[in-house]
């Protein structure tokens, strides 16, 4: 069990036989991602049949953890998603990923959605000077993908954090 998990009120999970027995679309996961999937599923077409089914209940697992951070990125960092892709799609990716973050924010506010959100800076920190030389790639990695940051210094950084041990960042 986490935190996030157990601070929540008790709600009970609904657990149903479903009146339908086909559906156009079955989700998988009722996280960030299955529930944001039925969204747009819905949005395109709401007249459509679905279901969305989990293990355990609506924002358990991976989308509970750490406070359900909402990031933009497809992976662990730009200089991965360089890596790992062609140019043009990885591109692609890092812009879409601010898009929808982008878009899963605004449609929080505008529906009034009670879910704690913080709309707040992603920050990513060396905490030792042996770990600059990825702040310095990724920073150059994002630019080259069109998603450039600001990049903070060790003085920055801890006026924003109060710690002595970071380096750089952005």
């Amino acid at each position: 069990r986490n935190y996030w998990h157990d601070a929540c009120p008790t709600r009970e999970s609904p657990s149903f036989a479903p009146s339908e027995t086909a559906f156009d679309v079955i989700v998988v996961g009722a996280g960030f991602t299955g529930l944001w999937a039925a969204w747009h599923l819905r949005e395109r077409d709401p007249h459509s049949t679905i279901l969305v089914v989990d293990a355990h209940g609506v924002g358990f697992g991976a989308s509970s953890r750490n406070a359900g951070y909402l990031v933009p990125h497809f992976s662990s960092s730009y200089t991965e998603l360089r890596r790992s892709v062609e140019p043009s799609a990885a591109c692609a990716l890092a812009r879409a990923g601010f898009a929808n973050l982008a878009e899963v924010i605004g449609l929080l506010k505008s529906l009034d959605i009670d879910c704690d959100l913080e709309d707040a800076d992603i920050v990513t920190m060396s905490l030792h000077p042996g770990f600059d030389g990825r702040i310095s790639r990724d920073l150059a990695a994002a630019e080259e993908l069109g998603v450039p940051h600001t990049p903070l210094s060790g003085t920055e950084l801890r006026s924003l954090m109060m710690s002595p041990v970071f380096s750089t960042g952005y």
